[in-house]
């Protein structure tokens, strides 16, 4: 009969105590449900987080393009509706109209042109926006606001 290292079968005892062990502690975490909705929630969080605020900066987008638009079409107005109004003033009626936008940070643009006879006001404005929530991926975005109106005078 051959001998057994008596250190290799205490190494063999230690293994099968500690699979025994093992398999009493997985069977007490399958019974135990305490904490699943909080790994759940690590899980789901940030995607719902990303689409809240994504929705959240997308509704900022489209109301800061609409009002270039709008600003660009009062300014038109105000250029068509007096006569002798100059680039300055046409420019102060666009960045007035723009509510919720920085001044500084919002372009105008006003240019003349006559076609056939007619003497045109085209006024565009334009915005770099920029995400307030730093973790949406994306660059600036321009926004733009045209308008053309008729200046008869």
């Amino acid at each position: 009969m051959s001998r057994i290292d008596p250190n290799i079968r205490g190494l063999a005892g230690a293994i099968a105590r500690g699979l025994r062990a093992g398999r009493s502690v997985l069977a007490k975490c399958r019974n135990d449900c305490r904490g699943i909705s909080a790994v759940e929630f690590a899980f789901v969080a940030p995607f719902l987080f990303m689409a809240v605020f994504g929705m959240f900066e997308a509704g900022r987008l489209y109301w800061i393009n609409n009002t270039m638009q709008f600003a660009a079409e009062e300014a038109a107005r105000y250029g068509m509706v007096h006569e002798t109004a100059s680039n300055a003033d046409i420019t102060n009626a666009a960045t007035s109209e723009a509510v919720g936008v920085n001044p500084a940070d919002m372009a105008v643009t006003i240019s003349s042109d006559t076609v056939s006879g007619v003497s045109y006001l085209t006024v565009t404005t334009t915005y770099q926006f920029d995400f307030l929530v730093p973790f949406l991926p994306g660059d600036l975005i321009t926004l733009t606001g045209h308008s053309r109106v008729p200046r008869v005078f």
